[in-house]
């Protein structure tokens, strides 16, 4: 197996034999994390040889569930400073190798493996870990590289007070191992209660320590993710003040242009979101997340040239660190997970100048890349019933309603029921038909009739035909025949069906039943009977 190790600013590649088992430990602080302490220790407790947890102040089950997986737990009052906790936890371990995990994580199931492997081929001291952040949903937030497993002998402690970080010795890797982050999959109050936390604690670092513009940074991340983006802005152009006085080229500066520019976004105020932009992209040209930004300025500004290059420049960056990524380093990619977005703008492009063949070909790619399909196929179909085009966007119904049942936009159009029947029978899905059915509002009593009879029709279920075509000729007041006594009696009821819904002006409707009809039995078809009430009656 091969991994990617750092030293100094070179990258270089090693392999390795697995060798003599080592103790590994994992090392936890934890205040109230019952919600999601389960979830942390299953994923570790078969990988590690130990776990150690530093309790500070817990007042639910979490010494509890931390006891039950066999876990070490010691009490220590909180004293508002993560890095301390850390430290002490470091100090409990016995392991020569440690890995460190937040309660609100869990390792990728079957990277635990690989802990074990990468402490044995001894070629490096530390190894970053590929961290996803996640969403409330399930879906990506942001991805980025973090140190979480070294070795316990050469003495690396965490400094700071929050949004801690290890003081490294020795050699650096990129691992394979993947971590899972779910810190924001909280309620509403347990999120204030963690903002405030935050804010307050880099607040008074400030104050210790102005010129530290990691300090504001984090307090812009804080804000902005709050949607406080005025706030965001003041601290955020602070950090890159200080960047710009003492030409700093830190990573987390990579993230600092991103909350500003985005924050100015929001606000829309383009023309200053813009200017950050291009400052980021000169001091780091690969910005991805920059990228996304200016994409949506100039998609917003209707600059679809401008719009067009910087989107192929996401997708090329995209690439690369979805083909390497170690290239991610320590940079914290928001718009990992949004290249669905790219394509959709691309796609929206080429429909806006009309080009529906390719609007559509960048669809399809950004539906691949969604994460939520079934909300990504009804706001695709939203697009295209925007601008009318309802035969585009029924199949992007129909994958939406494959995924998760009847999308919304459809109690505002019922009228796309019945095509979106149709095209379920021509896909052969009978299931989802029967589904609409139940679907169709009162109003449209004889699509509902005429859909049955058709779904009975595809089943061979013929005699379920007879009754709702006795509630069509009910409902329309159509003279034909009383008796069926074979398949073309049911086709020359539903011909007079149809003849009678022409006079009566129900084209749709009129046309499906002249569709089954001719399903049925083409060969008693009367094109002359027909020609005059359709404008394209069948001609074979």
């Amino acid at each position: 197996m091969q991994f990617f190790y750092q030293r100094g600013a070179q990258i270089a590649v090693f392999s390795y034999e697995v060798g003599d088992m080592v103790k590994i430990s994992c090392i936890m602080i934890v205040k109230d994390e019952e919600h999601c302490l389960d979830r942390c220790l299953k994923s570790v407790r078969d990988f590690v040889d130990e776990i150690i947890v530093v309790d500070t102040g817990s007042q639910d089950r979490s010494v509890e569930i931390a006891q039950s997986f066999g876990a070490k737990v010691f009490h220590h009052p909180w004293e508002n400073d993560f890095s301390l906790h850390r430290n002490q936890s470091i100090a409990y371990a016995t392991g020569d190798w440690l890995m460190q995990m937040d309660a609100d994580e869990e390792l990728y199931p079957g990277d635990g493996t690989l802990l074990r492997e990468l402490a044995a081929q001894n070629s490096a001291d530390y190894f970053y870990c590929l961290m996803y952040d996640m969403d409330k949903k399930g879906n990506i937030r942001g991805v980025f590289y973090q140190i979480r497993f070294f070795r316990n002998s050469l003495n690396m402690r965490y400094v700071r007070k929050v949004h801690n970080q290890i003081e490294t010795r020795g050699r650096g890797a990129y691992s394979q191992i993947r971590i899972r982050h779910y810190g924001y999959d909280l309620d509403p109050e347990k999120m204030e209660k963690k903002h405030l936390r935050t804010t307050s604690l880099l607040k008074k670092m400030i104050e210790e320590n102005p010129d530290d513009p990691f300090n504001y940074y984090e307090l812009a991340a804080s804000y902005s993710m709050h949607k406080d983006f005025s706030e965001a802005i003041y601290y955020g152009e602070k950090a890159l003040q200080i960047r710009r006085e003492k030409d700093l080229r830190n990573d987390y500066f990579v993230t600092t242009f991103y909350i500003v520019a985005q924050a100015y976004f929001a606000l829309r105020d383009f023309a200053k979101a813009k200017c950050i932009c291009e400052e980021a992209l000169l001091c780091f040209p690969d910005h991805l997340d920059i990228c996304h930004v200016l994409a949506a300025i100039y998609f917003e500004e209707k600059a679809f040239d401008k719009c067009r290059e910087i989107s192929h420049l996401f997708l090329h960056l995209h690439d690369k660190y979805t083909s390497a990524p170690q290239e991610i380093k320590t940079f914290y990619l928001h718009s990992y997970a949004k290249r669905h977005e790219i394509y959709l703008g691309l796609g929206l492009i080429e429909l806006w100048h009309g080009d529906k063949v390719k609007a559509e070909e960048y669809f399809r790619l950004s539906y691949e890349w969604a994460e939520a399909k079934d909300t990504w196929a009804e706001h695709l179909a939203r697009f295209y019933l925007d601008k009318e085009l309802v035969e585009e966007a029924l199949p992007w119904l129909y994958r939406a309603w494959q995924k998760k049942g009847p999308p919304a936009i459809l109690n505002k159009r019922p009228d796309l029921f019945m095509p979106l029947a149709h095209l379920c029978l021509r896909q052969d899905n009978l299931k989802m038909a029967e589904e609409i059915v139940l679907f169709f509002p009162e109003e449209q009593r004889i699509e509902k009739h005429l859909l049955t009879a058709a779904i009975a029709w595809r089943r061979g279920e013929f005699e379920d035909m007879i009754s709702p075509l006795s509630d069509l000729i009910k409902e329309t007041g159509t003279a034909t025949l009383n008796l069926v006594n074979e398949l073309d009696d049911l086709a020359r009821i539903l011909y007079d069906l149809a003849e009678k819904l022409c006079l009566t002006e129900k084209w749709p409707s009129a046309k499906y039943a002249l569709q089954l009809a001719w399903e049925i039995s083409p060969h008693l078809f009367d094109h002359g009977r027909f020609s005059h009430l359709l404008p394209h009656p069948p001609t074979h």
